[in-house]
């Protein structure tokens, strides 16, 4: 860890901190009472996740893999757990990057063309779907799927927050102000919501009358 690495991780850190507040946001959803409050908050999210893990198609190839000289990866000789937990990431979410990157893909060049034509959500609890339509293809997303990775994600980022920390002290600037808007809150805790018994009431109470 570096000046010139922390300096650089606000932007990411933003990015994942309203990933997280949205996705508890669309575990409170209800398709019905909620329509035309969710919609917004489900393309932030998809388009969130590329930002967060540099990952894609290489030219001439159907496989996705990790673009290694790519977002944080750009300082993988400093941070040496990157490379090898972006991998499991892509390892362990590998179908719902997939979908992501290809609705992702079409949001980014004709919003128009990824549609999303359905919802679904059981009252009271955590089960929401959405299915996007991609060059006539259906795209589910599940709720489940979405929490799986948010877990890990914030996992790898908590870590990058010790760095920081640890980095922070030894320069005697713990207490400055940067410094201290990184480490303010472990993305650790989102995962403690997220298996709470209370998550649904939580993303309910987001949504304005």
């Amino acid at each position: 860890m570096n000046q010139v690495i922390a300096r650089a991780l606000i932007g990411y850190f933003e990015t994942l901190y309203d990933f997280n507040r949205n996705l508890i946001m669309l575990c409170g959803v209800d398709i019905i009472d909620n329509s035309g409050q969710y919609e917004s908050k489900a393309v932030e999210i998809i388009q969130a996740i590329p930002r967060l893990v540099p990952y894609g198609r290489k030219k001439g190839s159907k496989a996705l893999s990790i673009f290694h000289k790519d977002g944080l990866l750009e300082f993988s000789d400093d941070i040496i757990f990157l490379n090898n937990d972006y991998e499991l990431v892509l390892k362990h979410h590998y179908e719902f990057l997939s979908k992501v990157k290809t609705i992702r893909n079409k949001i980014e060049h004709k919003m128009h063309s990824a549609r999303l034509v359905g919802g679904g959500s059981i009252s009271d609890m955590v089960a929401f779907d959405l299915t996007y339509v991609v060059d006539d293809e259906e795209i589910p997303l599940f709720a489940r799927e979405i929490i799986s990775f948010a877990k890990e994600i914030n996992c790898l980022f908590s870590k990058i927050q010790t760095l920081v920390e640890d980095y922070a002290k030894k320069q005697g600037k713990e207490n400055h102000r940067y410094y201290r808007r990184l480490i303010r809150y472990d993305f650790c805790d989102f995962n403690k919501v997220y298996t709470s018994g209370i998550l649904h009431i939580i993303g309910k109470f987001l949504y304005p009358f």
